[in-house]
């Protein structure tokens, strides 16, 4: 039988090993003052991101107090606004999320009857806001947007920013 020509160690000579390796990194780690991989490369800073899901639900909730404030009644009822509706759904445009002239301000009562028919409501929102509105819309629903927690970032900045400007007046 061939044997590998390497000596079997016990785990006590393993372990010892190991610690004898862990200290001499920790020394050389204290001398420099920076943590240090294993062959004694130094550690880049790293700043940790938020997850891509907080950011976005953050953004989303920044949306109904900026078109409350923008537009404080209804497009329909003329009664207090209470919710933003997106003329073009989320789903189809990324690029369209936070762009606030997607946004429509309804009663909640508006909100389930333009959900009921869509088609209907869509034709009254183009005929209220005008054609050049609309294609306005159309044409930026086909912008591709990367939607990274980057995007998401950029887009809470602005928002909050926008929000703070409207309640100073």
């Amino acid at each position: 039988m061939k044997t590998s020509g390497f000596r079997k160690q016990s785990i006590e000579e393993v372990r010892e090993k190991q610690a004898i390796k862990r200290k001499k990194l920790q020394s050389v780690a204290k001398k420099t003052k920076t943590p240090l991989k294993a062959k004694n490369k130094p550690l880049k800073a790293r700043s940790k991101l938020p997850k891509l899901s907080t950011m976005r639900n953050k953004c989303d909730k920044l949306l109904t107090p900026i078109i409350k404030l923008q537009h404080p009644y209804c497009i329909f009822t003329g009664e207090e606004t209470q919710v933003a509706h997106h003329a073009i759904k989320k789903s189809t445009s990324s690029a369209l999320r936070y762009y606030l002239p997607n946004l429509i301000p309804l009663t909640n009562k508006a909100h389930m009857r333009l959900h009921s028919d869509e088609i209907l409501w869509t034709g009254r929102l183009i005929k209220q806001k005008g054609m050049d509105w609309w294609d306005d819309l159309e044409e930026r629903k086909n912008v591709y947007t990367k939607c990274d927690v980057h995007f998401y970032i950029e887009n809470y900045e602005r928002l909050s920013k926008i929000l703070e400007d409207l309640k100073r007046g």
